[in-house]
């Protein structure tokens, strides 16, 4: 986490992170006792504070990660029924794969540093330190931090962009506007529309060597898009192993194969898919929106604990947001609006290690698109407007990447999409566009999108088809693919994947 809320932790704490990684600056001697940082054990470990042995919090409040991680899967084994004993390894399994997130020691920031900014100097590194600029903790009494903490200096921090040094984002804006102007040029036939576009996908996953020993079983689920009103003819060309679709109503829709490792190689997996999908917007007329809901979006106006909760601060917000209107796409909209204005894009952490996403956005003003759709659902959902989420990949021509947005239910138009994440984008001008051209992707990204988009989930944290043994390795989305083996489950780091688009032609 970042420093970037109204929370604090401990002077004495706070004073060793500084002094680990500073102890030559000037403030290294510097007591700090009051600073704009989170208590990230409470933030991240509220449940196990309730159900572990205080010991253990006691070690994660002083970085002690590996020495606590021990002690819960000690305490797994005695534990009383298999509810708890399934919680104590999940959080030990939690706690490693934070320390994994935080995979950069100093000298790894620095040499990060290096590739971004241009002539940073010791003395603005220290600043933006004691500034809280960086995710960071101390693990194990060595200061970590997060890997893509360099890179969110740019997402957070406007007056570093010009000394830039790489390319990664001053495209974006230009690849948004592109496809949305493409979206919203073509006429428009029921929802079909005269935009559909035709792809051609290959997907594969590929073991790490020594991950897994020859002939142990493999499994292995990989995304496949849903048939939708404006992504339809799916069509699976072939599978390098007999698979099992799941049905069009799961909602994480794969492909599941399974294979014994060999004997000469790494176990590998791959699919090739085809799909037709279409630009989605409607011309909304607020006026003729009603309260009016039919009972399959009903579930969709509920908390979904862990990560949809009605906590007294959001519904405070909520209120305070949409003030007396009543009109659902008003609603919608204001709380659109916010977030756009409140909130920063960052890298985030993988979602598994995190509990109560939408609350570890709003406290530190930041997230990545899940997160910050998740925060959007749960606002929209205590207002009354129904709120689920939808995630694939997007596939614009000029690359592609995981993504997930929201949609939203508004009668008579229905399921509506809403980008949380590129709406924020376009009002926080990290693309390079004029105004002009901002307020029209912000606009479409409220009630549109263009057909570079590739959906395979409408829902998030739910069972995979087969269901999985073991603990997932992103336990809300699914876009990477999930592995595990007859004795556990297999973590990114133990696989690596790639999607690549063959081909993308208008639809015939």
């Amino acid at each position: 986490m970042i420093f970037d809320c109204e929370y604090r932790i401990g002077p004495i704490l706070f004073s060793i992170v500084f002094f680990l990684i500073c102890a030559s600056a000037s403030f290294a001697e510097t007591i700090v006792s009051k600073t704009n940082s989170p208590d990230w054990v409470a933030l991240d470990f509220a449940e196990l504070a309730m159900r572990a042995p205080s010991e253990i919090i006691e070690d994660l409040r002083q970085g002690e990660y590996d020495q606590a991680q021990a002690k819960l899967q000690q305490a797994a084994r005695h534990a009383p029924d298999l509810e708890t004993l399934e919680f104590y390894l999940h959080e030990a399994e939690r706690i490693r794969r934070i320390q994994r997130d935080y995979s950069l020691d100093t000298d790894g920031l620095k040499q990060a540093l290096d590739l971004r900014i241009r002539d940073w100097t010791q003395q603005e590194l220290d600043q933006w330190i004691a500034e809280g600029r960086f995710d960071l903790r101390v693990l194990q009494g060595v200061v970590r931090f997060l890997g893509a903490t360099a890179s969110n200096l740019f997402f957070r921090y406007p007056e570093l962009r010009p000394r830039w040094l790489r390319s990664d984002y001053s495209d974006f804006g230009q690849a948004r506007l592109k496809t949305a102007q493409y979206a919203l040029g073509e006429p428009r036939v029921n929802n079909a529309g005269q935009g559909a576009r035709r792809f051609h996908i290959r997907m594969t996953v590929r073991v790490n060597d020594g991950a897994v020993h020859a002939g142990e079983i493999v499994r292995c689920w990989l995304p496949f898009p849903k048939e939708t009103s404006f992504q339809r003819n799916v069509k699976l060309l072939s599978s390098s192993r007999a698979a099992i679709i799941a049905q069009n109503s799961a909602p994480h829709r794969s492909v599941y194969m399974e294979q014994a490792a060999p004997d000469d190689g790494p176990a590998a997996f791959e699919i090739e898919y085809e799909y037709t999908a279409a630009p989605r917007y409607e011309t909304i007329d607020p006026d003729i929106v009603t309260n009016y809901l039919p009972t399959d979006a009903l579930k969709f106006l509920h908390e979904k604990p862990p990560q949809i909760r009605f906590h007294p601060e959001f519904i405070e917000l909520a209120d305070s947001i949409v003030g007396e209107e009543k009109n659902p796409y008003w609603i919608a909209y204001k709380l659109y609006d916010w977030l756009a204005h409140y909130a920063d894009y960052s890298f985030a952490r993988e979602y598994s290690t995190l509990n109560d996403i939408p609350l570890y956005v709003y406290r530190n003003r930041y997230g990545d698109c899940g997160q910050l759709a998740l925060l959007y659902m749960t606002l929209c959902r205590i207002k009354g407007v129904p709120a689920r989420w939808e995630s694939g990949w997007m596939i614009y021509p000029e690359g592609k990447n995981l993504h997930d947005w929201t949609t939203i239910y508004l009668s008579p138009y229905g399921w509506i999409p809403v980008d949380p994440n590129f709406g924020l984008e376009a009002r926080k001008n990290w693309g390079g566009l004029n105004d002009e051209e901002r307020e029209l992707l912000f606009g479409f990204y409220f009630g549109r999108l263009s057909p570079y988009r590739l959906v395979a989930n409408d829902d998030f944290g739910e069972p995979h088809t087969p269901a999985k043994r073991y603990l997932r390795s992103d336990t809300i989305d699914f876009q990477r693919g999930e592995l595990e083996t007859t004795t556990g489950n297999l973590y990114f780091d133990q696989f690596d994947y790639e999607l690549n688009i063959l081909s993308n032609e208008p639809a015939q």
